[in-house]
């Protein structure tokens, strides 16, 4: 990819290497290497990728397999290549995904406070914190 590629997205992408799990709608589950991640988006290194608007879930293991920390989303299949896909993030599940989603990117960051600017700018970002926060009224 490009650098101009990274730059029009509307989320840092930062460089990983987690290992996942994924559960795609009408297919068998595997696990696959994450080489990517934003708030929005993984890119999944797989030798099938999965045809593009398949529905998949995907658990993000920090710390490898036998780590109590897992990121779970709901996301889509949004790209693919020979190597892997891209999955659009569509929902996390709880505070603590998004937190520890959120602390991924900004450990990876080569510029942090570009990426909390990008955070605290975006809407549908401030929607995703209320939705998973326990109602506070």
């Amino acid at each position: 990819m490009l650098e101009n590629d990274f730059n029009r997205r509307e989320f840092t992408r930062v460089p990983v290497s987690l290992e996942a799990e994924l559960v795609p709608e009408n297919y068998l589950p595997f696990s696959a290497q994450v080489t990517n991640a934003s708030l929005k988006g993984l890119y999944v290194c797989c030798d099938s990728p999965l045809p593009i608007g398949t529905p998949c879930s995907v658990e993000l293991l920090l710390g490898g397999r036998q780590a109590p920390v897992r990121i779970g989303a709901k996301s889509t299949v949004a790209r693919s290549d020979p190597a892997g896909m891209g999955l659009e993030i569509t929902s996390l599940v709880g505070t603590e995904n998004f937190d520890h989603l959120r602390n991924l990117v900004l450990c990876n960051a080569p510029d942090t406070g570009r990426v909390l600017k990008e955070f605290q700018s975006h809407v549908g970002l401030r929607r995703w914190e209320q939705e998973a926060s326990p109602d506070q009224h």
